[in-house]
């Protein structure tokens, strides 16, 4: 965590840019591009780990009301893209993991919901990987990458703008700011763990 004072930051997203920085960091170092993208069967494991974590995580905020907040949630839940890639692949869905932190206030959904989104920007260039892979396609095993493509930044835009309702220097934005962090490093922690029986070289 960044130690900039929180009295520093005029918008709520400039004080979570800064101060989750380091544990955003750590979360990309954890995808390890080389290791994910060297097999179609470390991909599958790729796209496993990201929808336990993707779909785990809507579940359990989609019952706050993002409406009154400015936020079309359902527009902007991604973990049904995963599904398909997985099954596409051949795969089967596992069992949806437990959540590893608490998402049990709005201040710490929203802090989630921060990362959650931030994550469809990265997944633009993490397309151009996944294409490369045999079979895969926009449509097929890389729908969650793909995402909504041109709308991508428009999108990201409409949810800064609302997550700038609040004030960077509340006791809310300190849980907002929580619930980013809890969120990055349950990321990090579940990509850095391979998956059983996947080739961990790279290709």
């Amino acid at each position: 965590m960044s130690n900039v004072e929180v009295a520093d930051f005029p918008t709520m997203h400039e004080r979570l840019r800064e101060r989750t920085n380091s544990h955003h960091l750590a979360a990309e170092a954890a995808l390890g591009m080389e290791r994910s993208f060297a097999s179609i069967q470390n991909y599958g494991a790729l796209l496993l780990r990201l929808w336990g974590l993707h779909a785990a995580r809507e579940q359990a905020i989609r019952r706050y009301d993002w409406a009154r907040a400015g936020v079309r949630f359902e527009q902007r839940r991604r973990a049904h893209w995963l599904e398909e890639d997985i099954l596409a692949i051949g795969l089967t869905l596992p069992p949806l993991p437990p959540l590893t932190h608490a998402l049990g206030t709005i201040e710490l959904a929203w802090g989630c919901l921060y990362v959650l989104e931030g994550s469809s920007l990265g997944a633009q260039l993490i397309l151009k990987k996944a294409l490369l892979l045999p079979g895969i396609s926009r449509m097929r095993g890389a729908r969650f990458f793909t995402g909504h493509g041109a709308a991508t930044a428009s999108l990201w835009k409409q949810f800064v703008s609302s997550l700038n309702g609040f004030d960077p220097r509340s006791a809310a934005a300190a849980q907002v700011e929580l619930g980013a962090l809890q969120t990055f490093d349950a990321f990090a922690a579940a990509l850095a763990v391979p998956a059983a029986g996947t080739d961990t070289q790279a290709a």
